[in-house]
């Protein structure tokens, strides 16, 4: 942090089970769209309405708060928590903006739409994309292409979880 702190305009999608918003370490570095606030209208044009704060992929809404689970809570903590706030923890992204995409759903936390959530956050200007989640031997021609799509064609970085077996093995969509 004493060579780069990073800046509001930069913008990590993370890409999980939502977020918890009223999270006291969390509510200043989320990114808010002004372009669309909450009115019932598509306001920005880009095919989601409202989406303000992020979007929920698996329910397919403008809902992206955690409800079965807090694994995206957590994650987007470690990398987006406020620093030098007096509360909590920092997170590595110091003043870096944060847009949760919810792609486990609400009923059953079952997941869902991942790979599509990863071009709508390159499209959104997210220039880093978080995807702690996968699977072994998983691998997704489409999966493939969209995160292409976001690198080659929107110059945004993929980081993806390796697993947690302890085993060698292909877990995608990192491998």
């Amino acid at each position: 942090w004493a060579i780069e702190r990073s800046s509001e305009d930069m913008l990590i999608g993370y890409l999980d089970t939502g977020v918890e918003f009223g999270h006291e370490d969390l509510t200043d570095n989320l990114y808010r769209n002004e372009a669309d606030p909450i009115n019932g209208i598509d306001d920005d044009g880009d095919g989601y309405i409202d989406n303000y704060v992020g979007w929920d992929f698996a329910d397919n809404d403008n809902d992206p708060t955690a409800d079965k689970n807090q694994h995206g809570t957590l994650v987007i903590g470690m990398g987006s928590a406020s620093a030098d706030n007096q509360v909590g923890m920092a997170g590595l992204g110091f003043n870096a903006s944060y847009m949760p995409i919810k792609i486990f759903q609400s009923d059953n936390n079952l997941f869902g739409f991942g790979y599509e959530a990863i071009a709508y956050a390159a499209d959104q200007g997210c220039k880093v994309i978080n995807l702690s989640w996968g699977g072994a031997d998983a691998y997704s021609a489409f999966g493939q292409d969209m995160i292409n799509y976001a690198v080659l064609e929107k110059d945004a970085v993929v980081v993806a979880a390796a697993g947690n077996s302890g085993e060698q093995e292909d877990f995608y969509p990192a491998a």
